[in-house]
């Protein structure tokens, strides 16, 4: 009944077809937790052919990695991947909880190449998610 309503334009959902981390959430356990739940989200129309892969570190000693390939995010090991993006476990949280966009977060991250800062946003902006799509 609710799906019929909304394709009658009677009520509007789309509101709960956006997806949200609770940034308290977040900042209660490993934040590199957080980053194979991201496989989920990707776009595979935003991704197009890109491929690459990023490993993140974070401050309170967690990592994890994703590669993204053949439209798909596989969780890895983050010493496999080609870049290395070291974040503050309150940064991820803010990030995810859509609190702060990823252009913001990268112009604080120092330790990148500007190759790499390119990469990131471009493969982080795949995912379906309105913080990593600036």
């Amino acid at each position: 009944m609710t799906r019929a309503l909304e394709l009658e334009g009677k009520i509007d959902l789309s509101r709960f077809r956006k997806h949200r981390f609770r940034e308290q959430e977040i900042l209660s356990g490993d934040s590199a937790r957080w980053v194979p739940i991201l496989r989920v989200l990707l776009d595979p129309k935003r991704l197009g052919e890109q491929v690459g892969s990023i490993g993140f570190y974070f401050d309170d000693g967690s990592s994890a990695g994703l590669t993204i390939r053949s439209q798909v995010a596989v969780s890895v090991a983050p010493e496999e991947c080609e870049i290395r993006l070291n974040l503050t476990k309150s940064t991820w949280a803010k990030l995810l909880g859509a609190k702060v966009f990823l252009s913001d977060v990268l112009q604080e991250v120092n330790d990148l190449t500007e190759k790499e800062r390119e990469k990131v946003i471009s493969l982080l902006s795949s995912f379906d998610l309105v913080s990593l799509q600036s």
